[in-house]
């Protein structure tokens, strides 16, 4: 079972930081202009670029789930909650996303991993539908919420 915290993640210190995104990529990188996204691609200028290049070598690249970034944004890691920004978020889509996360952090055990609530910012989804999908990840993943 994940632990539940509140407040700014990038306050805190963990081993990998999700990043929940969307699967519109342009010439100019994966759309990310809001919410946990933006703030991490403020931070990370070739963000956008690079993730956009590892999702299109996906073999499904509008249904890629939780991807694990490499050097030199190894700390980052994609967690898609939908298909287009404009969209609300996709429970099937967290759900993909979560099977993938899950198989990681159970191969990473002392690995701590924060996840921003899945679909409930931008994705406009009530918590309460997106809980129960949440139940089944390991200790070492802590979901976090702004307020």
């Amino acid at each position: 079972m994940p632990t539940y915290a509140r407040g700014n993640l990038w306050a805190h210190q963990h081993d990998l930081t999700c990043i929940t995104t969307n699967a519109v990529t342009t010439r100019a990188g994966l759309v990310m202009g809001a919410g946990i996204a933006k703030q991490a691609a403020d931070d990370h200028p070739r963000l956008r670029f690079l993730a956009a290049h590892i999702i299109r070598q996906q073999p499904n690249p509008r249904h890629y789930g939780f991807l694990p970034l490499p050097n030199p944004l190894a700390p980052l890691a994609l967690f898609q909650t939908k298909d287009h920004f404009r969209e609300p978020g996709s429970l099937e889509l967290i759900q993909h996303s979560l099977e993938g996360l899950t198989a990681y952090a159970l191969a990473h055990p002392e690995t701590r991993i924060a996840l921003p609530y899945p679909g409930i910012g931008m994705g406009g989804l009530d918590p309460a539908t997106v809980q129960p999908l949440l139940q089944t990840l390991p200790h070492n993943v802590i979901v976090w919420r702004l307020r």
